[in-house]
């Protein structure tokens, strides 16, 4: 008798979690895909910048998207790793195009780095991005939609 109770316990709780999660809001955060990158100061120091769009989250009423740098320092006693990073954008739909001034990035190892607002194109579109870094790196790419 307890394992049908426990049974049907599990079933409430399975179908609560999937009924909240299928009334997702209509703008879904997109993720973007990361650079992977080696970072200046304490070698071997290595990481991503990663990066996301979400509509719901603007910075002072533009559309931005935000990026932060998560980097690893294999050196004992280590106490930063930062890196320069710029992110190149087009507006398919507009035409436009841009290239941000070099952002710097960093993370001590003792608590996650601060995102960081990149202001793309103002214009809505869809549009496509390419994180790059002032260190030996893999860019990081990806695309989202500012609505109209």
């Amino acid at each position: 008798m307890a394992w049908r109770r426990s049974l049907c316990t599990s079933a409430v709780l399975i179908g609560a979690i999937l009924g909240t999660t299928g009334t997702a809001s209509a703008d879904p955060v997109t993720t973007l895909d990361p650079a992977t990158t080696l970072g200046g100061g304490e070698l071997p120091c290595f990481g991503q910048v990663k990066a996301f769009y979400d509509p719901a989250r603007d910075f002072f009423g533009d559309q931005v998207m935000w990026i932060r740098a998560e980097l690893t320092s294999l050196a004992v006693g280590s106490s930063s790793c930062g890196l320069n990073a710029t992110v190149s954008w087009r507006n398919l739909d507009a035409g436009t195009s841009g290239v941000t001034r070099p952002i710097p990035l960093g993370d001590d190892g003792s608590h996650n780095a601060l995102w960081v607002p990149i202001n793309t194109s103002r214009t809505p579109g869809r549009i496509e991005v390419t994180t790059d870094t002032d260190q030996p790196h893999l860019p990081g790419h990806g695309s989202f939609v500012i609505p109209g």
